[in-house]
Order: C-alpha cells, then sequence, then structure tokens
C-alpha cells in the first residue's frame, strides 16, 4: 500500500511540475531556390528555380515558371535560359544551349536570377582545370549493408593539382554501345574520409588523396556484369573538379536526407553559395576513364 502511495504522490508532482515553452518562430518570407550545375564543354546549361518553405510548413515548394536567369562570363552575358527547350517537364526548369568557345581555366562565371515578388538571386564560380584519373585497378570484393550487397573494389589515382586544395566529385556509369546509352551504378566509399554526396557519387578533398598516394578506394555494384568479356559493356569512371561549396552542399544535402527520418539526428543546415536565397550553382569541369 505504502508503494502505491508513493508512486501517486510522485506522479502528482511531476505532472505538477510539468511547464509548456512557447517556441517563437518567426514569420518566413518566401525566397527564391535556385539550383544550376554546369558542365564545361556540354551542350546545354540548366537551372531549376522553386521558392522556400518555412520551418513547420511541410508543403511542396512552388514551381517558380518566366522568371529571367542568365549566365554570365568575366560580366558579360553568356546565355539567357529558357523555358521547355526540351519540350518535357518544363515547370520550373531551364536551360539553353551554351558556347564554350574561348572560355579560359580562372574565367569567373555568374548566374542571375529574377521574379517579381522576390529578391532577386545571384552565385558566381570560376572554373577549375581538368583533373585527370591516372589509372584505375579492380582489387578485390566485398559486402555492405544488412543485406549484404556485394561490391566490387577499385583503387583509383588520380593526378592532384599540388600546393593546392583541390575538391572532387566521382561517378561510374555503365556504357551500353549497342544502346548508346549509360546508367549511373551504386558507388561506395571505403575511405572514412571520402563521403557520399548528390545522386550515385562520392565527394571529398584532396585531404583523402594525401593519405594514400592520391589514391581513394571505393566499391561498385556491378554483380553480374561480364566487363571483360561483353564488348557492348564499358564501364567508365568520371571525375569532376568542383568547388568547395559544391564540396560542402553535396556532404550536408546526404547528410539532411540521412537525418531525415531520424528523431534522434541532429538538425542540419544544408550549405548554399546562393546570394539572397537558397540552393547551389556549381561549375564543374569533367574527365573520363574507360576501365
Amino acid at each position: 500500500m505504502r508503494k502505491w502511495f508513493f508512486i501517486a504522490i510522485s506522479s502528482i508532482l511531476l505532472y505538477s511540475c510539468e511547464t509548456v515553452v512557447p517556441i517563437d518562430i518567426p514569420e518566413h518570407t518566401p525566397r527564391l531556390v535556385l539550383y544550376s550545375y554546369i558542365e564545361k564543354d556540354y551542350d546545354y546549361s540548366f537551372a531549376a528555380l522553386t521558392d522556400s518553405r518555412g520551418l513547420l510548413d511541410v508543403s511542396d515548394p512552388n514551381y517558380i515558371d518566366d522568371a529571367e536567369v542568365n549566365i554570365y562570363r568575366n560580366g558579360n552575358l553568356l546565355t539567357a535560359l529558357n523555358q521547355d527547350v526540351f519540350g518535357n517537364n518544363p515547370e520550373g526548369n531551364y536551360s539553353e544551349y551554351t558556347e564554350w568557345q574561348g572560355t579560359q581555366v580562372g574565367d569567373e562565371f555568374e548566374i542571375r536570377a529574377s521574379y517579381p515578388g522576390y529578391d532577386d538571386v545571384s552565385a558566381t564560380q570560376k572554373l577549375l582545370p581538368e583533373v585527370n584519373i591516372l589509372s584505375v585497378r579492380e582489387t578485390g570484393v566485398s559486402t555492405i549493408g544488412e543485406f549484404d550487397e556485394e561490391l566490387t573494389e577499385f583503387e583509383i589515382e588520380i593526378n592532384d593539382l599540388p600546393n593546392e586544395t583541390n575538391y572532387y566529385a566521382l561517378d561510374a556509369v555503365i556504357y551500353y554501345s549497342t544502346a548508346n546509352e549509360t546508367d549511373r551504378v551504386e558507388i561506395e566509399s571505403l575511405n572514412p574520409a571520402i563521403t557520399r554526396g548528390l545522386r550515385r557519387e562520392v565527394v571529398f578533398s584532396d585531404e583523402a588523396l594525401s593519405l594514400d598516394n592520391n589514391k581513394i578506394k571505393v566499391g561498385l555494384e556491378i554483380f553480374g556484369l561480364d566487363l571483360e568479356n561483353d564488348p557492348v559493356l564499358e564501364l567508365i569512371f568520371r571525375l569532376k573538379h568542383i568547388s568547395e561549396d559544391r564540396y560542402l552542399y553535396g556532404k550536408s544535402y546526404r547528410n539532411y536526407r540521412e537525418a531525415e527520418d531520424n528523431p534522434f539526428a541532429e538538425p542540419v543546415t544544408v550549405h548554399s553559395n546562393i546570394e539572397n536565397g537558397f540552393g547551389i550553382f556549381s561549375l564543374e569541369s569533367k574527365t573520363e576513364f574507360v576501365y
């Protein structure tokens, strides 16, 4: 009887000490959200434009149509992006043919976007030099995950530029020569200093390369593909020289997605380089290595 008395008293005390603390959430002012990844020597430049949402707003963002989106090179207009160039999925998407002739390493590119009712947004990036993959060597097979997915391991040597900090994104595709099509393959890091980035890629700085003589190790999910004996298949590694902004965005976005459904994870702020808005503008130089 005494035990139940103490339990009842404790419950009353705990309940009476409960304090409701109101959280003052400031009113959200929508801003433009701009995503643009531009690859040197690719025929077209692309951008996507939406608006932002408040902290507790779970609705989908609005696509921003009929905006003015321009790309400048060294202060001069390079191309004005338009909607529906390819005739599909035009909502909030912009693209246009881009002329790369005369472009040099170190050129400054700027993207600007404007739409009535929102602050104008912009971002700048400098064109980085291409960096080559020197060699690729298959080193073995391992498994990963709760279902023991099989990974084919590769060691990749990169011709990293000395005396400066560089950032890279690496992915791999299977090229089907008969159909002239490529499919990205799942890629996993086998080095703690290398992390997953956007989509099926890994991102890293050359600090990771310095740990192993400019070499990194990754695993690919290519089980069942006979690359040696099937003449219509090619495995292609693609190395992009990216900015620190793109590197930080890729890492933070991956961390944000992994924490999204975890109630115990710490909040993650996704990196942005868009002035007066949110998102990412990335200018990338790419090289390929056919294995």
